[in-house]
């Protein structure tokens, strides 16, 4: 999951395990989880997003809030972790899922966008109310799934299940890219080192 830390780190640990027990914790990315100790961080997410086959943008009420020490907001800057990893998803051509976090939430408009991410205001999005999460996201994982046709519900039997036959292997983990879910704390400290190691 693409979020910030300050906005929506709980719903991104919801979705994670969510839809890593139905999925496989293998194919969901979210960079706490999934970059080793001591790994280049930086150089581990913009590969992580380059190989996924979807970024699930999460989108809650102080996504667009919040200024810089310059006075800007954090998405006006280049630097920006969050604005990074959706421009080179963007510049990858991997899909994108913009996640509204929230009952009162809004959509996002692109006039609120800088240019580089005002594509994102024209994706389709899901809602997902925390207060009653899960029909929202059972209806992401359907959607996913169906966006990614490798993908399969990890409880899903194979075909022939039940008949006397070795296993070759399975979908789940014949995986043809994770889906990347997050990067932590996505903006706060930029000092030259990307921040969100803790993320």
């Amino acid at each position: 999951m693409n979020f910030r830390s300050d906005d929506t780190a709980a719903a991104a640990v919801l979705l994670d395990s969510e839809l890593s027990r139905r999925f496989g914790s293998a194919r969901i990315f979210r960079a706490k989880k999934s970059i080793a100790a001591g790994t280049d961080y930086a150089e581990a997410l913009l590969a992580a997003v380059r190989g996924s086959s979807a970024l699930l943008a999460l989108i809650g009420p102080n996504w667009l809030a919040g200024a810089t020490i310059t006075g800007h907001r954090p998405i006006d800057d280049e630097r920006d972790w969050v604005r990074r990893e959706i421009a080179e998803a963007l510049t990858n051509r991997v899909p994108i899922v913009p996640v509204i976090i929230g009952r009162r939430t809004p959509s996002l408009k692109a006039r609120d966008l800088p240019d580089a991410l005002k594509t994102l205001a024209s994706l389709q999005n899901r809602r997902v109310d925390l207060d009653d999460p899960t029909p929202g996201v059972a209806r992401l994982g359907d959607d996913l799934a169906e966006l990614i046709p490798h993908l399969a519900d990890k409880a899903q039997p194979e075909p022939g299940a039940g008949q006397q036959t070795p296993a070759v292997g399975t979908i789940i983990y014949d995986a043809h890219g994770p889906i990347h879910t997050g990067s932590g704390n996505q903006y706060v400290r930029y000092e030259g080192y990307p921040p969100g190691q803790d993320g």
